[in-house]
């Protein structure tokens, strides 16, 4: 139980007052709980991703990771509470929803207790786990950031430079030591609901970007989108079935998770309704990409460019085209170096 609460205090706090601060700005999103969540959420990844990266080429210690990584996000939680201490645009947010889109609610809510409670009961042994899941442990049991093979437990001789950019593992492994538990227990029991949990966040922005102000219709698309993710077993390759049986991998949380966000925040700047955090959280959800899966660095940098071509096109803007190459700078940085390895 104790594991239970130091988890989802990191998982559902931190990132919520982070984002608090980055929209502390905002005169679109201020207030709005679930952008809030999910801004915080791919800075705190973000984030990680950039310390990870370097402090495995350094061969640091995950304890060092663990403090390099949590006291400038608890640092930050501060700040947020002590700048954005008010809570009232929380609370009109909240008073807006309405009966009717509570009533809604109700169905969606069931399918998602459904979903959640199914992949923490139903656990699904894959051959990646011998990749995701074991360095994972091995990072734990060793205090180490890929010093020992997952398959054989010997030493390597230089650190693994096409793994270590895609830093995912460690995450699960940092996650199980703030939680106190082993990583194969929080890939299997925990992380599976936590993702889904954040997979229809991100679906819900996409339902909000749309149906701008329109929240009935906004919670219908949100049913119909699990709807059709309860029943996406058709193929062993569509982005749900990973959802459901690869939810610990980082190739699984990119398409359920990563793709999702890009197109929802691509599809606001398109139709002009962006700010100038639009265009930092996408830079964030693009190094968020390049956090999960190496096929990330390419699939955000695809999406990012065709996205911002069309964008660019349809405005007539050259500024427009420009902040999207800066947007993909992390993808194209990280892919050169993929390519230089």
């Amino acid at each position: 139980m104790i594991t239970l609460v130091r988890l989802l205090a990191w998982i559902l706090i931190t990132p919520w007052l982070l984002g608090r601060l980055v929209l502390a700005r905002s005169t679109k999103r201020k207030g709005n709980p679930v952008w809030a969540y999910l801004a915080g959420l791919v800075l705190e990844l973000a984030y990680f991703e950039v310390v990870a990266v370097f402090m495995s080429l350094r061969q640091c210690s995950l304890t060092q990771l663990l403090w390099v990584w949590c006291l400038p996000v608890v640092l930050g939680c501060v700040w947020s509470l002590v700048r954005c201490h008010d809570f009232s645009a929380e609370l009109s947010w909240f008073r807006g929803l309405g009966i009717r889109t509570l009533l809604a609610l109700l169905p969606f809510l069931l399918l998602f207790s459904l979903q959640a409670g199914y992949v923490t009961t139903h656990q699904h042994i894959d051959d990646d786990d011998a990749n995701y899941v074991a360095v994972a442990t091995a990072s734990v049991e060793t205090n180490s950031l890929y010093k020992y093979g997952p398959y054989k437990g010997n030493e390597y001789k230089r650190p693994p430079k096409r793994y270590i950019l895609a830093a995912w593992p460690l995450m699960l492994a940092a996650l199980s030591e703030i939680a106190g538990t082993h990583p194969a227990m929080l890939a299997h029991l925990y992380f599976p609901a936590i993702l889904v949990f954040w997979v229809y966040l991100a679906y819900s922005l996409l339902g909000a970007v749309f149906y701008p102000g329109d929240r009935e219709k906004q919670v219908l698309f949100l049913t119909l989108t699990a709807v059709v993710l309860t029943f996406s077993g058709y193929s062993v390759y569509s982005s749900a079935t990973f959802m459901w049986i690869r939810s610990w991998q980082g190739k699984a949380v990119l398409a359920s998770l990563g793709v999702p966000l890009l197109l929802s925040q691509f599809y606001e700047i398109y139709c002009g309704r962006e700010e100038k955090s639009s265009w930092l959280l996408l830079f964030l959800m693009n190094v968020c990409c390049c956090l999960f899966s190496s096929m990330g660095v390419m699939v955000a940098g695809v999406l990012c460019g065709c996205c911002g071509i069309v964008t660019a096109w349809a405005r007539r803007s050259w500024r427009a085209l420009l902040l999207t190459v800066l947007c993909c700078l992390p993808s194209l940085v990280v892919g050169m170096i993929y390519l230089l390895l």
